[in-house]
Protein backbone atom coordinates (compact mmCIF):
# COMPACT_ATOMS: atom_id res chain seq x y z
CA UNK A 1 0.00 0.00 0.00
CA UNK A 2 0.73 3.15 -0.47
CA UNK A 3 2.45 5.51 2.68
CA UNK A 4 1.21 8.45 3.49
CA UNK A 5 3.43 11.09 4.89
CA UNK A 6 2.69 14.66 6.53
CA UNK A 7 4.73 16.83 3.51
CA UNK A 8 4.87 18.19 0.75
CA UNK A 9 6.59 16.16 -2.04
CA UNK A 10 7.66 17.45 -5.44
CA UNK A 11 9.13 15.44 -8.38
CA UNK A 12 10.16 17.55 -11.65
CA UNK A 13 12.98 18.67 -13.28
CA UNK A 14 13.66 22.46 -12.91
CA UNK A 15 14.58 25.32 -14.94
CA UNK A 16 15.71 27.34 -11.81
CA UNK A 17 17.82 24.48 -11.00
CA UNK A 18 19.34 24.34 -14.39
CA UNK A 19 20.09 27.76 -14.38
CA UNK A 20 21.78 27.70 -10.78
CA UNK A 21 23.35 24.69 -11.16
CA UNK A 22 24.87 26.43 -14.82
CA UNK A 23 26.20 29.36 -13.06
CA UNK A 24 28.57 27.23 -10.78
CA UNK A 25 30.02 24.72 -13.11
CA UNK A 26 30.94 27.86 -15.38
CA UNK A 27 32.51 29.18 -11.81
CA UNK A 28 34.55 25.90 -12.28
CA UNK A 29 34.92 25.11 -15.73
CA UNK A 30 37.62 22.85 -15.70
CA UNK A 31 35.93 20.19 -13.64
CA UNK A 32 33.39 19.93 -16.21
CA UNK A 33 34.40 20.20 -19.78
CA UNK A 34 34.88 16.18 -20.41
CA UNK A 35 31.15 15.57 -20.41
CA UNK A 36 29.45 19.24 -20.76
CA UNK A 37 29.95 21.55 -24.07
CA UNK A 38 30.66 25.13 -22.00
CA UNK A 39 32.51 26.57 -25.05
CA UNK A 40 28.72 27.94 -25.95
CA UNK A 41 28.84 30.19 -22.94
CA UNK A 42 31.90 32.19 -23.60
CA UNK A 43 30.18 35.09 -24.33
CA UNK A 44 28.35 35.06 -21.03
CA UNK A 45 31.79 34.74 -19.39
CA UNK A 46 33.36 37.76 -20.92
CA UNK A 47 30.54 39.73 -20.21
CA UNK A 48 30.21 38.90 -16.70
CA UNK A 49 34.32 38.38 -16.10
CA UNK A 50 33.60 39.80 -12.56
CA UNK A 51 30.95 37.55 -11.08
CA UNK A 52 32.53 34.49 -12.33
CA UNK A 53 35.52 35.60 -10.50
CA UNK A 54 33.95 35.93 -7.49
CA UNK A 55 34.59 32.24 -5.82
CA UNK A 56 37.78 31.67 -7.75
CA UNK A 57 39.97 31.28 -4.66
CA UNK A 58 37.36 29.43 -2.70
CA UNK A 59 37.10 25.86 -4.51
CA UNK A 60 35.00 24.56 -1.41
CA UNK A 61 32.27 26.39 -2.42
CA UNK A 62 31.66 25.60 -6.08
CA UNK A 63 28.25 24.67 -5.17
CA UNK A 64 27.48 28.00 -3.21
CA UNK A 65 25.05 29.47 -5.88
CA UNK A 66 23.30 26.33 -5.72
CA UNK A 67 22.53 27.19 -2.54
CA UNK A 68 20.30 30.30 -3.17
CA UNK A 69 17.20 27.78 -4.57
CA UNK A 70 16.46 27.40 -0.49
CA UNK A 71 15.41 31.09 -1.22
CA UNK A 72 12.06 30.18 -2.77
CA UNK A 73 9.59 27.37 -3.58
CA UNK A 74 9.71 28.88 -7.06
CA UNK A 75 10.98 26.28 -9.50
CA UNK A 76 10.07 27.34 -13.06
CA UNK A 77 10.66 31.02 -13.45
CA UNK A 78 13.99 32.33 -13.29
CA UNK A 79 12.67 35.86 -12.20
CA UNK A 80 10.57 34.88 -9.71
CA UNK A 81 13.40 33.36 -7.63
CA UNK A 82 15.50 36.57 -8.27
CA UNK A 83 12.63 38.53 -6.90
CA UNK A 84 12.53 36.49 -3.74
CA UNK A 85 16.29 36.60 -3.62
CA UNK A 86 16.20 40.20 -3.51
CA UNK A 87 13.86 40.15 -0.63
CA UNK A 88 15.21 38.68 1.61
CA UNK A 89 17.39 40.30 4.61
CA UNK A 90 21.28 40.73 3.92
CA UNK A 91 21.39 38.37 7.27
CA UNK A 92 19.53 35.52 5.30
CA UNK A 93 21.48 36.08 2.34
CA UNK A 94 24.85 35.50 4.56
CA UNK A 95 23.63 32.54 6.16
CA UNK A 96 22.56 31.37 2.27
CA UNK A 97 25.74 32.11 0.89
CA UNK A 98 27.52 30.59 3.66
CA UNK A 99 25.73 27.32 2.97
CA UNK A 100 23.35 26.92 6.15
CA UNK A 101 26.35 26.81 8.40
CA UNK A 102 25.57 29.57 10.23
CA UNK A 103 22.03 30.84 11.54
CA UNK A 104 20.81 34.61 11.52
CA UNK A 105 21.87 35.63 14.90
CA UNK A 106 25.71 34.54 13.83
CA UNK A 107 24.75 35.76 10.77
CA UNK A 108 23.90 39.16 12.13
CA UNK A 109 27.53 39.09 14.46
CA UNK A 110 29.88 38.31 11.61
CA UNK A 111 28.54 41.60 9.19
CA UNK A 112 28.75 44.08 12.33
CA UNK A 113 32.22 43.11 13.59
CA UNK A 114 35.06 42.65 10.95
CA UNK A 115 37.30 41.05 13.55
CA UNK A 116 34.77 38.33 14.08
CA UNK A 117 34.62 37.38 10.62
CA UNK A 118 38.00 37.49 9.54
CA UNK A 119 38.31 35.09 12.95
CA UNK A 120 35.18 32.66 11.27
CA UNK A 121 37.06 32.95 8.24
CA UNK A 122 39.93 31.72 9.44
CA UNK A 123 39.28 29.32 11.92
CA UNK A 124 37.25 27.04 8.81
CA UNK A 125 40.09 27.75 6.69
CA UNK A 126 38.77 29.79 4.09
CA UNK A 127 40.61 31.86 1.43
CA UNK A 128 40.93 35.60 3.03
CA UNK A 129 38.92 36.66 0.23
CA UNK A 130 35.88 35.66 1.31
CA UNK A 131 36.16 38.64 4.14
CA UNK A 132 35.88 41.24 1.50
CA UNK A 133 33.28 39.29 -0.74
CA UNK A 134 31.24 39.19 2.51
CA UNK A 135 31.87 42.51 3.50
CA UNK A 136 30.15 43.67 0.18
CA UNK A 137 27.25 40.81 0.17
CA UNK A 138 25.03 42.82 -1.47
CA UNK A 139 26.79 44.32 -4.22
CA UNK A 140 27.91 40.04 -5.25
CA UNK A 141 23.98 39.28 -5.02
CA UNK A 142 23.25 41.92 -6.94
CA UNK A 143 26.22 40.53 -9.56
CA UNK A 144 24.80 36.94 -9.01
CA UNK A 145 21.21 38.22 -9.91
CA UNK A 146 22.52 40.19 -12.98
CA UNK A 147 24.52 37.22 -14.30
CA UNK A 148 21.68 34.39 -13.66
CA UNK A 149 18.74 36.68 -15.36
CA UNK A 150 21.34 36.90 -17.86
CA UNK A 151 21.82 33.18 -18.42
CA UNK A 152 17.82 32.75 -17.88
CA UNK A 153 17.89 34.37 -21.49
CA UNK A 154 21.12 32.91 -23.28
CA UNK A 155 20.58 31.09 -26.59
CA UNK A 156 22.34 28.50 -25.78
CA UNK A 157 20.74 27.52 -22.49
CA UNK A 158 16.76 27.85 -23.95
CA UNK A 159 17.86 25.27 -26.75
CA UNK A 160 19.61 23.22 -24.41
CA UNK A 161 16.80 22.59 -22.00
CA UNK A 162 14.14 22.59 -25.28
CA UNK A 163 15.94 19.69 -26.05
CA UNK A 164 16.60 17.99 -23.08
CA UNK A 165 12.63 18.17 -22.71
CA UNK A 166 11.61 16.77 -26.23
CA UNK A 167 14.75 13.70 -26.25
CA UNK A 168 12.63 12.94 -22.76
CA UNK A 169 16.17 12.86 -21.16
CA UNK A 170 14.79 13.55 -17.42
CA UNK A 171 11.92 11.00 -17.91
CA UNK A 172 14.40 7.78 -16.54
CA UNK A 173 15.28 9.49 -13.39
CA UNK A 174 11.46 10.94 -12.51
CA UNK A 175 10.30 7.22 -12.96
CA UNK A 176 12.95 6.51 -10.75
CA UNK A 177 11.84 9.05 -8.18
CA UNK A 178 8.14 8.38 -8.69
CA UNK A 179 8.61 4.64 -7.64
CA UNK A 180 10.69 5.45 -5.15
CA UNK A 181 8.89 7.45 -3.22
CA UNK A 182 5.45 5.70 -3.54
CA UNK A 183 6.07 3.52 -0.67
CA UNK A 184 9.03 5.10 1.45
CA UNK A 185 9.48 7.84 3.39
CA UNK A 186 11.67 10.50 1.08
CA UNK A 187 14.28 10.85 3.38
CA UNK A 188 15.05 7.00 3.67
CA UNK A 189 14.94 6.75 -0.30
CA UNK A 190 17.24 9.96 -0.94
CA UNK A 191 19.75 7.98 1.71
CA UNK A 192 19.69 5.00 -0.77
CA UNK A 193 20.26 7.08 -3.74
CA UNK A 194 23.10 8.78 -2.64
CA UNK A 195 24.83 5.39 -0.83
CA UNK A 196 25.15 6.66 2.41
CA UNK A 197 23.22 7.21 5.42
CA UNK A 198 22.99 10.91 6.70
CA UNK A 199 24.13 12.78 9.65
CA UNK A 200 21.52 15.79 9.07
CA UNK A 201 18.54 14.26 9.34
CA UNK A 202 15.38 15.87 10.04
CA UNK A 203 11.64 15.28 9.14
CA UNK A 204 11.39 18.09 6.42
CA UNK A 205 8.48 20.32 5.47
CA UNK A 206 9.19 20.09 1.78
CA UNK A 207 11.06 17.50 -0.19
CA UNK A 208 12.33 17.78 -3.71
CA UNK A 209 13.55 15.20 -6.23
CA UNK A 210 15.15 17.01 -9.37
CA UNK A 211 16.95 15.24 -12.35
CA UNK A 212 19.93 17.77 -13.30
CA UNK A 213 21.46 17.89 -16.58
CA UNK A 214 23.64 21.00 -15.59
CA UNK A 215 25.66 19.22 -12.55
CA UNK A 216 28.48 16.62 -13.68
CA UNK A 217 28.55 13.82 -12.47
CA UNK A 218 27.07 14.54 -8.53
CA UNK A 219 24.06 13.51 -6.60
CA UNK A 220 24.05 15.98 -4.11
CA UNK A 221 21.03 17.54 -1.46
CA UNK A 222 20.06 21.21 -0.73
CA UNK A 223 18.58 21.76 2.73
CA UNK A 224 17.47 24.14 5.53
CA UNK A 225 14.99 23.54 8.76
CA UNK A 226 12.35 23.51 6.24
CA UNK A 227 13.34 22.20 2.63
CA UNK A 228 15.21 19.11 1.25
CA UNK A 229 16.10 19.15 -2.27
CA UNK A 230 17.82 16.44 -3.76
CA UNK A 231 19.57 16.17 -7.21
CA UNK A 232 21.06 14.25 -9.49
CA UNK A 233 22.68 14.37 -12.26
CA UNK A 234 21.75 12.56 -15.59
CA UNK A 235 23.89 10.38 -17.67
CA UNK A 236 25.66 12.31 -20.38
CA UNK A 237 27.06 10.90 -23.31
CA UNK A 238 30.64 12.35 -24.19
CA UNK A 239 31.31 14.38 -27.34
CA UNK A 240 33.91 11.65 -28.64
CA UNK A 241 35.25 7.76 -27.97
CA UNK A 242 38.65 9.63 -26.55
CA UNK A 243 36.22 12.03 -23.71
CA UNK A 244 34.39 9.13 -23.21
CA UNK A 245 37.33 6.92 -22.06
CA UNK A 246 38.73 10.44 -20.03
CA UNK A 247 35.75 10.03 -18.12
CA UNK A 248 36.13 6.52 -17.02
CA UNK A 249 39.81 7.13 -16.48
CA UNK A 250 40.10 10.44 -14.90
CA UNK A 251 38.35 9.03 -11.29
CA UNK A 252 40.35 6.19 -11.35
CA UNK A 253 43.45 7.71 -11.74
CA UNK A 254 42.29 10.11 -8.85
CA UNK A 255 42.57 6.69 -6.71
CA UNK A 256 45.81 5.17 -7.93
CA UNK A 257 47.19 7.28 -5.15
CA UNK A 258 47.49 5.10 -2.08
CA UNK A 259 46.77 8.02 0.43
CA UNK A 260 43.44 8.56 -1.25
CA UNK A 261 42.70 5.17 -1.72
CA UNK A 262 43.18 4.56 2.49
CA UNK A 263 41.06 7.62 2.92
CA UNK A 264 38.47 5.40 1.11
CA UNK A 265 38.57 2.52 2.88
CA UNK A 266 38.34 4.28 6.46
CA UNK A 267 35.57 6.56 4.85
CA UNK A 268 33.55 3.29 4.20
CA UNK A 269 33.58 1.99 7.62
CA UNK A 270 31.98 5.21 8.77
CA UNK A 271 31.43 9.16 7.85
CA UNK A 272 34.70 11.52 9.47
CA UNK A 273 35.56 14.85 9.34
CA UNK A 274 39.32 16.42 8.54
CA UNK A 275 40.78 16.71 11.62
CA UNK A 276 40.04 12.85 12.37
CA UNK A 277 41.76 11.40 8.64
CA UNK A 278 44.58 13.91 9.31
CA UNK A 279 45.05 12.42 12.65
CA UNK A 280 44.13 8.68 11.61
CA UNK A 281 46.68 9.22 8.33
CA UNK A 282 49.57 10.86 10.45
CA UNK A 283 49.33 13.86 7.79
CA UNK A 284 48.56 17.82 7.78
CA UNK A 285 44.87 19.27 7.75
CA UNK A 286 46.16 20.96 4.16
CA UNK A 287 47.62 17.60 3.01
CA UNK A 288 44.08 16.01 3.78
CA UNK A 289 41.88 18.76 2.15
CA UNK A 290 43.94 18.30 -1.11
CA UNK A 291 43.22 14.63 -1.26
CA UNK A 292 39.45 15.12 -0.72
CA UNK A 293 38.93 18.05 -2.74
CA UNK A 294 40.32 15.36 -5.60
CA UNK A 295 38.21 12.99 -4.28
CA UNK A 296 35.07 15.01 -4.60
CA UNK A 297 36.27 16.61 -7.38
CA UNK A 298 35.03 13.14 -9.06
CA UNK A 299 32.28 12.72 -6.81
CA UNK A 300 33.73 9.65 -4.98
CA UNK A 301 32.99 10.82 -1.63
CA UNK A 302 29.71 11.94 -0.29
CA UNK A 303 30.00 15.36 2.36
CA UNK A 304 27.84 16.39 4.29
CA UNK A 305 27.58 19.66 6.72
CA UNK A 306 26.56 19.28 10.20
CA UNK A 307 26.47 23.16 11.53
CA UNK A 308 30.37 23.86 10.90
CA UNK A 309 31.85 20.99 10.58
CA UNK A 310 32.52 18.90 7.06
CA UNK A 311 31.81 14.92 7.70
CA UNK A 312 32.81 13.30 4.50
CA UNK A 313 32.34 9.52 3.11
CA UNK A 314 32.84 7.32 0.85
CA UNK A 315 30.58 7.16 -2.25
CA UNK A 316 30.43 3.58 -2.73
CA UNK A 317 27.57 3.85 -5.45
CA UNK A 318 29.36 6.20 -7.87
CA UNK A 319 32.78 4.26 -6.91
CA UNK A 320 30.80 1.18 -8.32
CA UNK A 321 29.41 2.74 -11.62
CA UNK A 322 32.64 3.47 -12.59
CA UNK A 323 34.12 0.15 -12.45
CA UNK A 324 31.29 -1.14 -14.29
CA UNK A 325 31.85 1.44 -16.61
CA UNK A 326 35.50 -0.26 -17.15
CA UNK A 327 34.27 -3.07 -17.60
CA UNK A 328 31.33 -2.10 -20.44
CA UNK A 329 33.75 -0.65 -22.26
CA UNK A 330 36.36 -3.66 -22.17
CA UNK A 331 33.42 -6.22 -22.97
CA UNK A 332 31.82 -3.07 -25.98
CA UNK A 333 32.99 -4.32 -29.55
Amino acid sequence: MKVRFKHHLKIQHSRVIEALSLLCVLSHESEHETVLDLNVYDDLKSQYTTFFEVLKNLPSMRFTWLEFALASMERDHVETLIDDIRKCSVERLLVIFLEHEIDEIEAEKLLKSKSELEAHVNQYGYDDSLVDIITSLPEVIDLFCETLLALDGHESFNSKLDELIQNSSYDSLLSIFKEGTEYRHPLSFAQELMGKPFWNIADYVNYEFIPVYYISPFSMRLMDDQTMIYLQGIEKWNRNPEEQLDSILDPLKSISDATRLRILKMLYMHPMYGKEISDALNLTTPTVSHHLDILNQYGLVNVEKVKQTKYFSTNYTRLSRKLDEVTKYIKEK
